[in-house]
């Protein structure tokens, strides 16, 4: 087996899997699939929005629970710490799976690393076997331009190697998982 992960149609013929499922606190919410403290309902960013607006009985957004955390609500930084540490364990996860030589965050995970650097740092710790070294984490810029280009390059090597899935099965997919955050 070479250093790439082999492209194989899943259960649901979308792709190599559903990281947003992942399990991360088994005492965490439940996502809209059921599933509980998964990817989806920790780091998603309106699953943050939603949590920090319950909390405080008033309406926030990602980017204001964000605010709040680097202000010091301790709602807010509790909630956004929380998804720190659970994007630490995704990226320990996928470093124990995969021994990449960098992770790369982008997109809308881009603040939350910022933001609750030291939680995923945590979360890192909590699940990374002891004797591998961590690769750097690198936070792209906020701008979605390298986002896009990741996605670009995916459907290219999805075209060209004859796994891009049917439009309708995009379309069905879509309507099911509008949300799920992107781990790059």
């Amino acid at each position: 087996m070479d250093a790439r992960l082999r492209q194989e149609k899943d259960i649901s013929g979308i792709g190599i899997g559903r990281v947003g499922h992942w399990p991360l606190d088994p005492t965490g919410p439940l996502c809209f699939a059921g599933h509980r403290g998964c990817a989806t309902s920790v780091l998603n960013s309106d699953s943050i929005a939603r949590h920090v607006s319950n909390a405080l009985g008033r309406e926030v957004d990602y980017e204001g629970a964000l605010d709040l955390a680097i202000q010091g609500d301790p709602v807010a930084r509790r909630v956004v710490d929380d998804a720190g540490r659970g994007l630490g364990r995704l990226i320990a996860a996928i470093c124990n799976l995969t021994m990449p030589q960098r992770i790369i965050i982008a997109g809308e995970g881009v603040r939350l690393a910022a933001v609750a650097r030291p939680a995923l740092d945590a979360g890192i710790a909590l699940d990374r076997d002891p004797r591998a070294t961590t690769p750097p984490i690198v936070l792209a810029s906020k701008d979605n331009v390298q986002w896009c280009r990741g996605a670009a390059v995916l459907a290219i090597q999805a075209f060209v190697h004859g796994t891009l899935p049917e439009i309708s099965t995009l379309a069905k997919h879509q309507s099911k998982s509008a949300g799920i955050p992107s781990v790059s």
